[in-house]
This record gives C-alpha cells, sequence and structure tokens, in this order.
C-alpha cells in the first residue's frame, strides 16, 4: 500500500466512523459547576415538608419525573431551595398525570360493610373521611387551564379551572349529577385511588355550570399548587 493511499484511509476513516457510527444515547443535561443535582429522595423531602399526607403521592410523582427531565442541576437545587419561587418547574417538567385525574360526584359518604354500587367506588378524601363518588364523567386532561391563585378572603388560596371545549359538556353533566344527588352537592377530584379534593358546589354553579369554576378549600399556597399542578 503506498504512502498516500495508507494516509487517505487514515483520514476517512475516523470521517466514516463520525457520520455512520452509533449514535449517542439522549444524556442527562451538562452538570452546573459547584452544583449538585438533588436526587429523588431530597426532591421528595423538600416538597414534601409540611404537606398533607393525602398529597404526597403528588410529591412522589413529581419528584420521580423531575429527576429524569431535561431540567438543570441548578433548576433542580432553585426548586429544592425554595419550592414556591420556582413551582413553575413542577408545570414544566414534572408529573404529567392529567389523563389519571378524574372527576366525580359525590353520591353519599360511604358506609362501613356496604359495597358500593355499579359503576360507584370508595374513596377517602383529605380529612380521611371515605366519600361514595359516582362514575368519572371527565379527566384532568380534559381541563384547559389550573391556576392556583389567594382567595379573596382570609389567607387561603383557591385554585381556578379552564376546561377545554371537549370537557364543558362533561363538567355540567357532572354538576347537574351532583346537584340531584344531595342537599349538599359536592364533587370529587380523584387521583390515584383518593380526593385531592372534594369541593362543595355553590348553588348559582347548579344554575350556570359554564365552562370555569373555582375549587376552594383549606389550601395554602404550596398545596393549591400541587393540586392545580396535576390538573
Amino acid at each position: 500500500m503506498s504512502r498516500i493511499l495508507a494516509a487517505v484511509i487514515a483520514v476517512a476513516l475516523p470521517l466514516l466512523a463520525a457520520c455512520g457510527g452509533e449514535t449517542e444515547p439522549d444524556a442527562q443535561p451538562d452538570p452546573t459547576p459547584g452544583v449538585e443535582r438533588p436526587t429523588e429522595a431530597d426532591l421528595v423531602a423538600a416538597l414534601s415538608e409540611e404537606t398533607p399526607d393525602w398529597l404526597l403521592p403528588v410529591v412522589e410523582c413529581h419528584a420521580a419525573a423531575l429527576v429524569e427531565s431535561d431540567a438543570t442541576d441548578e433548576e433542580l437545587a432553585d426548586l429544592a431551595d425554595d419550592r414556591e419561587e420556582h413551582a413553575d418547574l413542577l408545570d414544566e417538567y414534572g408529573c404529567d398525570a392529567g389523563s389519571e385525574v378524574t372527576f366525580h360526584s359525590v353520591v353519599d359518604v360511604a358506609q362501613e360493610g356496604r359495597e358500593p354500587a355499579e359503576g360507584q367506588q370508595s374513596v377517602a378524601d383529605d380529612l380521611g373521611q371515605r366519600l361514595l363518588v359516582g362514575p368519572a364523567q371527565l379527566t384532568g386532561g380534559e381541563v384547559a387551564e389550573a391556576t392556583a391563585r389567594p382567595h379573596e378572603q382570609g389567607d387561603r388560596w383557591r385554585i381556578d379551572l379552564v376546561f377545554a371545549e371537549d370537557g364543558a359538556d362533561g363538567w355540567q353533566a357532572l354538576v347537574d349529577q351532583a346537584c340531584r344527588t344531595l342537599d349538599n352537592a359536592q364533587i370529587a377530584v380523584v387521583w390515584g385511588g383518593r380526593a385531592i379534593s372534594a369541593p362543595v358546589v355553590q348553588p348559582d354553579l347548579c344554575d350556570n355550570p359554564g365552562d370555569t369554576t373555582q375549587i376552594a378549600g383549606d389550601f395554602t399556597s404550596w398545596t393549591a399548587r400541587l393540586v392545580a399542578s396535576v390538573l
């Protein structure tokens, strides 16, 4: 082999390897110098502080998604350090559970030893009480917007919902069903076999459900953001 041919082959082989070789798998974001990427356990600990037990599955779902996401080490460290200031990272990189969240009318308080009727199920609410709920009428996937905002009265927070076009009919059917079921009508928002919220339906909503609503309750700014993040 001539020296010229050998030189050509020596140059060509690396180029061929670069063009036709195996591609590298998608890597995690480049480490940020001086910032250690929080682990899933780190995020669970930071996000679950003073968080009620009934919302811990939401925290765990977010933590698992965040550590595998494209969020940078610095972004995750900021979230762990100040979760409310950086809560928007939950929407951008967190748990996508919208299709798993379902909305039901509350039929009654579940009676111990009494089996739910066909199409009904028993779920625990945020107080540990078990509620008997009817079939799902719509899912979180049919919610166009869910926004946590301070309530006008007191220091509690609320969640404002706007339903997508294909969810508005289901919402109206759900409100109608709830208003015909109990004098103190309730709607349960269920995720993971638990009611993450079970607001009372106000009388004026029974007359005009519309395509927007508010979920009010004993929410802090953090718990309201957590619930809104999975709707």
